[in-house]
């Protein structure tokens, strides 16, 4: 008797999509709002990865005494669900992993809040690709903590080993480790490769591209 697929959670920036353009344009947009000088790309995402409250804090750095966190938040937030998907790309083998849900489940957990996460997925025309979308909602705690993996999980009807969480930055591996989950980091996301590898992935590739040739045995 053939064991059912395990379901695979994909986490969203930086995994399935590049979205630096657009967080950071909306970043941009926010800062310069509350008096703020506009950022590099770059130097915005290397906060991404735990929220955007977290990345709002981030690239205030000391300045964060001297503004209203809250309207700079609310100013990003209004920004970015008028403009989604304006730099958006895809990341090499995207389209690939959505197609592979004609054999298995496939599951979204992303620390993006769930308003923007479903801007971005209907801008994209991704509404119906997963099978369950996990996105917090304000006063959620978002991943490393477990807590977004063990709603895929109840709501997938599956136990929390099972699944299969696949993302480029160590919050992805470290939520998943949490549950006990089989874990994949990609490379080429939004933070260093160490800090990725340093989380101890079970599985590391070069690319989403290289996730078929693994599929067996997950």
């Amino acid at each position: 008797m053939k064991n059912t697929p395990r379901p695979l959670v994909f986490d969203l920036d930086g995994t399935l999509i590049d979205s630096r353009g657009d967080i950071a344009a909306a970043c941009n947009h926010a800062l310069v709002c509350v008096g703020q000088e506009p950022l590099a790309v770059e130097a915005i995402a290397a906060h991404v990865g735990s929220g955007a409250r977290s990345l709002l804090q981030g690239v205030l750095g000391e300045a964060v005494q001297q503004v209203d966190v809250e309207v700079l938040f609310r100013e990003f937030q209004s920004y970015y669900v008028k403009n989604p998907t304006t730099h958006n790309t895809l990341m090499r083998g995207a389209l690939q992993c959505l197609a592979l849900r004609e054999n298995r489940q496939i599951a979204l957990c992303t620390n993006k809040p769930a308003h923007l996460t479903r801007a971005v997925l209907g801008s994209l025309g991704w509404l119906e690709s997963f099978d369950f979308v996990a996105a917090p909602s304000p006063g959620d705690r978002v991943k490393p903590e477990p807590d977004l993996l063990r709603r895929v999980a109840q709501a997938l009807g599956v136990v929390e080993k099972d699944l299969v969480m696949i993302g480029d930055s160590p919050q992805d591996i470290l939520a998943g480790k949490a549950i006990g989950a089989f874990t994949v980091g990609v490379k080429g996301g939004f933070l260093p490769l160490e800090s990725l590898i340093a989380a101890g992935p079970d599985l590391l590739l070069e690319s989403l591209d290289d996730l078929a040739d693994h599929l067996e045995h997950l």
